[in-house]
């Protein structure tokens, strides 16, 4: 904005001086009262004024034509002069003025995606230790992994529920066994804490999606007993 308002003061002070004298010559000449006075008075008649006007030029409030007409009965050149004005201020000075705002622009979006990601790398950070702490509590022989007893015991607690309920899983709705067999992919009877975080990381913090993630366990364990039983048919078929 400094080099706009430079930009203009410079050509005010330029422009003043021309009107000044037009002013004086049209006062000498007795032409105080003509037309031609009245314009150049009304829109160039002090500094502030031909500030203003050259202002309003180049922001809309005023047609620059309209500000252009008086200065061509002084002086083409200066009419010249005055559309330079316009076309350097609009299309180089506030074209500056327009990339600054932008970059700004982008310079806080930019600063909103750092701040989201982190917002987002605190979110895992006390989603795993939540997670942690859950499953240290339950694994109370500290063998690394959570047994069927021990995370239907875990899960009795209302505070436990609460904080399953936070992390995606309603244990009320969905059902202990059926979650718990949901978390143990391999099906060996225990839950590793890896499997665990990354069932509940599969959810996305939606408690619906357990029961997507339930149905999908249970298709996978028909196809197997699907797939069991064609092989053992086979196997007979083949006696």
């Amino acid at each position: 904005m400094a080099i706009l308002f430079c930009l203009i003061y410079i050509c005010a002070v330029f422009v003043l001086q021309f009107v000044t004298e037009e002013l004086s010559s049209l006062m000498l000449a007795g032409g105080r009262d003509s037309e031609a006075f009245q314009a150049l008075d009304r829109l160039y008649g002090s500094l502030a004024k031909t500030s203003y006007i050259l202002f309003m030029s180049i922001s809309g409030g005023l047609s620059w034509g309209e500000a252009c007409d008086p200065l061509i009965e002084i002086s083409p050149l200066l009419a010249c002069l005055f559309m330079l004005y316009v076309a350097f201020a609009i299309f180089c000075v506030l074209n500056i003025i327009t990339g600054i705002f932008v970059e700004e622009a982008a310079k806080k979006t930019s600063e909103d995606e750092e701040n989201m990601l982190l917002h987002e790398m605190q979110r895992r950070r006390r989603f795993i230790s939540e997670v942690k702490r859950f499953f240290e509590e339950a694994d109370k022989d500290n063998s690394g992994l959570m047994t069927w007893p021990e995370f239907r015991e875990r899960v009795q607690d209302v505070r436990t529920q609460k904080l399953l309920q936070n992390l995606g899983v309603d244990i009320v709705a969905s059902g202990a066994r059926n979650v718990f067999e949901l978390f143990d992919s391999d099906g060996k009877g225990a839950i590793a804490i890896g499997e665990f975080t990354s069932a509940l990381m599969s959810f996305g913090g939606h408690a619906r999606s357990v029961d997507v993630a339930i149905l999908r366990y249970d298709q996978k364990r028909l196809r197997r007993d699907v797939e069991a039983m064609a092989a053992a048919c086979r196997a007979a078929a083949a006696q």
